[in-house]
């Protein structure tokens, strides 16, 4: 699970929201947007868990600081 970033040529920029099953290393979600905060990856979690079935206990990221958000918090 990761948020990713980039800027097009007129200095817009866009974020996105990856999740990857590192098991199957099939992309259970991908959204990207002009803005994909904590609790947009929140919903976008949920969403997959719902139309995919179980969901794992744990989930690996990063310690990057977009995962400070209370929105991903466990509970």
């Amino acid at each position: 699970m990761d948020f990713v970033h980039d800027t097009l040529a007129d200095g817009r920029t866009l974020r996105g929201f990856t999740a990857i099953d590192l098991y199957t290393r099939e992309c259970s979600v991908l959204r990207v947007a002009r803005g994909v905060g904590g609790a947009d990856g929140a919903a976008l979690l949920t969403e997959a868990g719902q139309s995919r079935g179980p969901v794992p206990e744990r989930i690996r990221v990063d310690n990057g600081t977009e995962f400070r958000s209370r929105a991903l918090a466990p509970g």
